[in-house]
């Protein structure tokens, strides 16, 4: 008979490394708060769609990055506002 169940006491340790585990088999339940960080991310993997709305902050804008383009028409940015 097959064995069904392992628990972690029958795992060596490193014994399950990455490609052991198959594909789409993890979900977000299975993976610890604040266990991802921003190395293993891949390039790219964050997206617009991704980022919350309001997620992004002034502290998060590096400066000299807002061009005009940027700014919308109807901004009504107040003159004091502008240097330049």
């Amino acid at each position: 008979m097959p064995i069904s169940k392992i628990n972690t006491s029958g795992i060596a340790d490193n014994a399950v490394i990455s490609s052991k585990i198959a594909q789409d088999i993890v979900v977000a339940e299975d993976i610890a708060n604040n266990a991802v960080t921003v190395n293993e991310l891949a390039s790219d993997a964050v997206t617009t769609i991704k980022i919350l709305d309001s997620a992004v902050t002034s502290a998060k804008i590096a400066d000299n990055t807002i061009t005009n383009t940027d700014i919308s028409s109807s901004a009504a940015i107040a003159t004091t506002k502008i240097v330049g």
